[in-house]
Parts: C-alpha cells; structure tokens; sequence
C-alpha cells in the first residue's frame, strides 16, 4: 500500500493490532416495561444453561448466548440497546431484520417473561460493522504479540515527514495511547492530526 513502505516500527505496530466486531441492537418499545432505576439487563451463559436454552431453542438460536447486555439508553426512556460480541456478532449480519429481531424478543420473554410485562418491540436499528466493506469491524484491539512486542500506540500515531513538513498522517483509534477501542478516542485523534496540520501552515 505504501511505496516506499512504512518503517519497520510502524509495520510491527500495525500487525500486533487486531479487529474485532461488536455490534448494537436497537430495540423501541411501545413503552417502558422495565423500572426506571434499571440501567441494564445482564447474561450469564453457564454450560447447563446454554445447552438447556439450545436443547429448547434449536441450534440456529446459539447466536443469542452471545449477546450480554441490554443497555437502557440515555433521553430515550422506551429504548434497550443489546450488545453482542465475537464469531456471532458477524454471524448475526447475515441474518435478516426479522430474525434478529424475534431472537432479540424471545430471549428478553424468556429471560424476564416472569417478573415483567415485556411487550414486542416497535422498531429496530442494527449496526453491521464486519460486513461493512469500509471498515470490517468495529474497533481494534491488542493482540499478545503487541504487548509481547512492547510497541507504542504513539509510534502509530507519528507522522511521515519530508524535512519539516507531515505527508502522511495517522488517526483513527487505534492511534490513541488511552482511548483505543472508542469512539472517542478516534475523534480526539481527528483533531490532534488538524491541529497539527493548522500548526504547520502557521
């Protein structure tokens, strides 16, 4: 991709990171079921339970022992937001909004059929960042070989230069010493790498 390639600390910093995917669900409700003081809905996949749920469910419903959490969302008193992780945060892409959408359903009722009212979700908004040819996944991560090679995020985030001026920049998450793996970390790497093209036409 480069010519001339990268420097050497660049490329091994660049191959000790790996992309990984989650992936959120938005679920709206016609109403709040669940109580106020409640932020979130949290799994547990022990052995026996997973295979119980299977045994019920059938095989093509393991994709839901990934998913971990139902968040309650901020200003949106009627919204839960279920995060899913690993092989079947793909997996789920693949799948069609009605799927996800009655898998979402079935394991919130079975869950927590018996202490609430859970009604059907009105609407649903999903995230498919693996199949998303512009990105692949949804954030970086170290791998063992990065921490085994004790390289630097900040040698990542250094420009290439030609005498004093910057050619080549480097932002996005993975560039942030502290915030890799946010949102808000490749943010603050966008105005980092501004600021420092600001300062050089100064």
């Amino acid at each position: 991709m480069f010519v001339p390639p990268l420097s050497q600390k660049k490329q091994r910093t660049i191959e000790g990171l790996n992309i990984g995917t989650t992936n959120k669900v938005y679920l709206e409700f016609p109403h709040r079921w669940w109580p106020e003081d409640k932020a979130s809905f949290n799994f547990i996949w022990p052995e026996k339970v997973k295979e119980e749920f299977l045994q019920t469910f059938g095989q093509s419903s393991e994709w839901l022992c990934d998913v971990f959490t139902f968040y309650t969302v901020s200003y949106q008193p009627n919204l839960l937001c279920a995060w899913i992780t690993g092989k079947n945060a793909r997996h789920i892409e693949t799948l069609s909004d009605v799927d996800v959408y009655d898998g979402l359903y079935l394991l919130l009722n079975k869950s927590f059929g018996e202490h609430y009212n859970v009604v059907k979700p009105t609407r649903m908004l999903r995230s498919k960042w693996y199949t998303d040819e512009h990105f692949r996944g949804s954030y970086t991560f170290h791998s063992m070989v990065f921490e085994q090679m004790n390289e630097k995020l900040r040698d990542l985030a250094e420009p290439i230069m030609s005498g004093n001026k910057p050619i080549i920049l480097f932002a996005g998450e993975a560039t942030h010493d502290h915030h890799y793996s946010t949102v808000h970390g490749a943010v603050e790497t966008g105005f980092r790498e501004a600021d420092r093209l600001i300062n050089f036409e100064r």
